[in-house]
């Protein structure tokens, strides 16, 4: 068990070591870095885009509710 852990450890090291095939290793890494924080940033805009969606919402409704609140109280009193 403790040798794969040791290649585990180099090849986490590899960016500083000029062999070809660990090099190859270090750019397909940082493109995999690249693609989860491009996924995470669009989740993110979708999210705030949304969330503002849903507050316009709430507001319209508030409105709505206050104006029926409105109508209704005098009709009551």
């Amino acid at each position: 068990m403790a040798i794969p852990m040791v290649g585990m450890a180099k090849s986490a090291h590899s960016c500083s070591i000029g062999i070809r095939r660990r090099r190859t290793f270090c750019v397909l890494s940082t493109i995999g870095m690249l693609q989860i924080l491009l996924v995470l940033l669009l989740v993110a805009f979708i999210g705030t885009v949304s969330l503002i969606h849903l507050l316009n919402f709430l507001e319209q409704c508030t409105n709505g509710c206050l104006a029926l609140w409105i109508g209704i109280i005098p009709m009551t009193g």
